[in-house]
């Protein structure tokens, strides 16, 4: 992964709007989660453990065999996504 103020090269051609980069994530303990992560970088999908210790941010760790070889990340939500409507899944069902 590129590191901070560096620019991202693709691997990956696709338009990034609309991508799907977390992937199967279900329940794994106390505030846990497990699933997957795409990497656009490389095109590769790694195991992936996160966590959500805060309203504005998420602790992805993206690894290859044992969580003990990991990469982390930590998301932080846009102040200006704060401050607009979201649509919700269960909003957007046309009945």
């Amino acid at each position: 992964m590129s590191g901070p103020g560096a620019e991202m090269v693709p691997a990956d051609a696709r338009p990034a709007l609309g991508m799907t980069l977390l992937s199967d994530f279900k329940p794994s303990g106390e505030g846990e989660w497990k699933g997957q992560i795409y990497n656009r970088e490389n095109s590769k999908t790694y195991s992936a453990l996160m966590t959500h210790p805060a309203p504005d941010q998420l602790v992805i760790r993206g690894y290859v065999g044992l969580p003990l070889f990991c990469k982390t990340q930590v998301w932080r939500r846009s102040s200006d996504a704060a401050s607009s409507p979201v649509a919700t899944p269960a909003a957007s069902v046309q009945k």
